[in-house]
């Protein structure tokens, strides 16, 4: 059966190839000529069978990409190995006079790993790109480490080749995320590499070598992009890129929420998008080997050289460098920031928790009919912005719960002050789609096609004074609507009634902060946690025992007030001039604030005037079976 050729597909590949004397070899496969030398060392296929369209893609954007073939008879050990391509490696780096890129794939990344901790090679070594590694097989996945374990992997020789192949052949599929690959690629897929090669690498990986120690990943001084998988079904690549990050000294890691473990094949992951967006950049070549590519080569940096760090920002310097629309062209890209998107099964979950507060607070919702249908949208993102309530989360679950139920899976973000000092809120927030705030993230969303929750009230509405119930306490920054309009997003406004009359305060935050000796107190422990919080932005009140008067001892609810939800019609900036001093993001940011101040305004209406369920005791009643029998 013909194999298939790997790296060799790839357009503009060189027939000339460095070679060592057991038959491995590193050749020019795309983009001869272009001075930033990268070399992918490829995953258990041997070839670079997954690479052969990143490596197009790489040449596109600066890249001489270089890719290492290791015949299917090698059986060096992995330590073995990586000493035998130090050298092929260093004559990449002398041919262009600068360091090599590594990208490894899965079995490639623990020979990366040693090639660039290596006092002989490292030097020759610039950064590296690892994709879902096979670094810590045994762990990674339980089946490997138990067999490991029992020693199964010696007796792997004796299997019948037949055996061997059709467990090959059934294994490939689980690699691929399905409707994500190309058909072709995965009936051929499994045919790549022989068995008997199969498990010999395999046996590799599952051994104590396989596994590298502390010391040497933390002998690699070069930055480290790790890409995890979180639908890899192979490796538990997520929770490797995590620990991998924290014994190596530069790293960064980001997580692709919807694809398997050979993620390079799939359709719409761009790989040298991925490497530049985190910071592993086309380096600048030396002048003799750039040969008129400079002009061609240049990708902004997420700033303008002056400092700038914030969302608006970088979209704006990625606005003039891709030409228009920054959604279009950046795909789904995901980023270190963002964690996977919540599955049904996360919903079901959080359903189930909100039953009871569900059933106590009957959540209301207004204007269903204003949403967005899937033609209005036409796969566009959606940013809801609206009011936050008292302490925030009285009504918070029940909004996601409710927009899932409508068709829409909704990211909200978790303030920073979450995430400190172990703060164990973060991550349960993050596991039902939040994300930690920072100048990136709603746009990273949002270019990414995700809808967003946005409270640009933030903390001053969490933490509403008296008087202030029930009203739009709004930052005058319009941040938000440029971000929409340069993501071509549709903004739909919403509102939220309840929480404001739920939380009565004994004592609020200006008089906590106030008190004698107590209030210095709470301030430092607050500079403690995290200097950059502010206590004014970040202390709770003392709620109210109910009607008592008396100070709660836990921030609880005074009384349980009804939750009314009523959204208003989306707003389309399409076509709308919202660059910096421009009067038309001014107008529109007004339009949306005054648009969530008359829904509140309605709602409260609608609970005083209207409702015949405002109050607890005939909620109950009415949800009993009798009550509503003639």
């Amino acid at each position: 059966r013909r194999r298939a050729s790997g790296c060799a597909s790839a357009s503009s590949a060189s027939a000339e190839a460095i070679v060592e004397p057991m038959g491995a070899s590193v050749s020019c496969v795309a983009g001869e000529g272009n001075g930033a030398p990268l070399l992918y060392l490829p995953g258990m296929d041997g070839i670079g069978y997954t690479f052969s369209a990143q490596a197009d893609l790489l040449a596109t954007r600066g890249y001489e990409v270089w890719c290492l073939k290791l015949p299917a008879s090698d059986r060096r050990p992995l330590d073995a190995l990586a000493e035998a391509l130090a050298p092929l490696v260093a004559r990449v780096a002398e041919r262009h006079g600068t360091g090599v890129t590594l990208v490894a794939e899965s079995f490639g990344a623990p020979t990366a790993l040693r090639l660039a901790g290596s006092a002989h090679t490292g030097s020759a070594v610039s950064r590296l790109v690892l994709c879902n590694p096979a670094t810590n097989l045994s762990e990674s996945n339980m089946l490997v480490g138990t067999a490991s374990a029992a020693g199964l992997f010696q007796l792997l020789p004796l299997v019948p080749t037949e055996l061997i192949s059709w467990a090959r052949g059934t294994v490939w599929p689980l690699m691929l995320e399905e409707g994500r690959v190309d058909p072709k690629v995965v009936s051929g897929g499994a045919d790549v590499v022989p068995a008997d090669t199969v498990t010999f690498r395999l046996s590799q990986l599952a051994a104590d070598s396989g596994r590298l120690s502390d010391s040497t990943l933390r002998r690699v001084h070069q930055k480290v992009l790790v890409i995890s998988s979180a639908k890899d079904r192979v490796l538990d690549s997520v929770a490797e890129g995590r620990r991998l990050q924290a014994l190596l000294r530069d790293a960064t890691t980001v997580v692709l929420p919807d694809s398997g473990h050979v993620a390079l094949l799939e359709r719409g992951i761009d790989l040298p998008a991925l490497m530049a967006d985190n910071g592993v950049d086309v380096p600048a070549a030396p002048v003799h080997a750039r040969r008129g590519t400079e002009d061609g080569n240049a990708r902004a940096k997420g700033g303008d050289g002056a400092g700038r760090s914030n969302a608006v920002a970088a979209f704006d310097d990625a606005g003039r460098e891709r030409g228009g629309s920054t959604r279009a062209r950046r795909g789904n890209r995901p980023s270190s920031r963002i964690p996977p998107a919540p599955t049904d099964d996360d919903y079901k979950m959080l359903a189930t928790l909100m039953t009871p507060w569900k059933a106590a607070t009957a959540p209301l919702v207004l204007g269903a009919e204003n949403l967005p249908s899937p033609g209005q949208r036409d796969g566009r993102a959606v940013l809801f912005v609206g009011n936050h309530g008292r302490m925030g989360l009285y009504d918070l679950p029940l909004l996601l719960l409710e927009l899932h139920e409508l068709g829409f899976s909704a990211r909200g973000l978790a303030h920073r002050s979450h995430y400190a000092s172990g703060n164990p809120m973060g991550p349960i927030f993050e596991r039902f789609g939040a994300v930690q705030v920072t100048p990136m993230s709603v746009f990273e969303l949002l270019t990414r096609g995700e809808n967003v929750l946005l409270f640009p009230g933030g903390a001053q509405e969490v933490l509403k004074r008296d008087g202030q119930q029930n009203k739009v306490i709004w930052k005058s920054e319009v941040d938000f609507v440029r971000l929409a309009a340069k993501t071509d997003a549709l903004i739909v406004p919403f509102a939220s009634v309840g929480a404001d009359d739920a939380f009565k305060w004994h004592t609020d935050t200006d008089e906590l902060l106030a008190l004698p000796v107590v209030g210095d107190a709470i301030r430092e422990s607050v500079k403690m946690v995290d200097s950059s919080l502010q206590p004014e932005d970040t202390v709770y009140p003392v709620t109210q025992l109910g009607n008592t008067g008396l100070p709660s001892p836990v921030p609880l609810p005074s009384s349980v007030e009804r939750i009314y939800f009523k959204f208003e019609a989306p707003i389309d900036l399409r076509g709308i001039d919202v660059s910096k001093g421009s009067g038309a993001s001014q107008g529109a940011y007004d339009e949306v604030r005054s648009t969530v101040q008359r829904a509140l305004d309605d709602l409260v209406v609608y609970r005083d005037q209207e409702d015949p369920e405002r109050e607890l005791s005939t909620r109950m009643l009415s949800s009993l079976p009798f009550f509503n029998n003639p």
